[in-house]
């Protein structure tokens, strides 16, 4: 109770069940009524989920170390946890609707990085899904760009080399499919790390 929650087992394998913020009157309510009393055991128990895997709680406990409210941040993973369990959603919806939880929490910038960029399973970070966003791409549109363009090769002659500017070519091509405008193409161009001397040659500048 002392550390901010209940935790099973141990060293790497350390899994927090759930947090409490260890104030006076709930440690007082823990020692009166037995720590299953709390409101946030009862919660625990009747979802019935688990509690956090061993690298959420590291996760956890990295960002309370950081000054994030440990309330917070718990409900913020157990919602992330439950976005991703849901089969109906997309893998671009779910990354948009993952990083609209993080977006909206009363947590740092630096915070809301840790979270997402520790929690998501792809490699999309949460500083270029937010930059994404400053121009007017949603999360999800971000997401599927990201998505449609991360296993593109170059094309090979008969030797097998690789040909000059053919995975470009292909890149662009999936840039200028989008119905974005042309500043959005511009910058997701450059996310890309294409040189800006050549952004005029681009499909839908030329």
């Amino acid at each position: 109770m002392a550390r901010g929650g209940t935790y099973k087992g141990s060293g790497d394998n350390e899994r927090l069940q759930y947090a409490v913020n260890p104030d006076f009157s709930t440690v007082l309510q823990a020692m009166l009524f037995g720590r299953n009393a709390l409101s946030e055991a009862r919660d625990f128990y009747a979802a019935n989920d688990g509690g956090l895997s061993a690298s959420q709680t590291r996760t956890y406990q990295e960002l309370v170390e950081m000054g994030a409210d440990r309330e917070v941040v718990y409900d913020a993973i157990q919602k992330w946890r439950k976005i991703d369990k849901d089969d109906s959603l997309t893998d671009g919806e779910r990354e948009a609707a993952q990083f609209e939880l993080v977006r909206k929490l009363k947590l740092t910038n630096e915070q809301k990085e840790r979270l997402h960029d520790d929690l998501s399973r792809s490699s999309r970070s949460y500083a270029a899904a937010q930059e994404a966003q400053k121009q007017g791409i949603s999360a999800e549109t971000y997401a599927k760009y990201k998505d449609a363009t991360a296993n593109l090769t170059a094309d090979k002659d008969e030797n097998g080399k690789a040909i000059n500017g053919s995975k470009k070519a292909k890149v662009l091509d999936a840039i200028d499919k989008m119905q974005l405008s042309k500043k959005q193409k511009d910058w997701l161009y450059l996310d890309a790390g294409y040189s800006e001397k050549d952004i005029g040659k681009a499909p839908w500048n030329s």
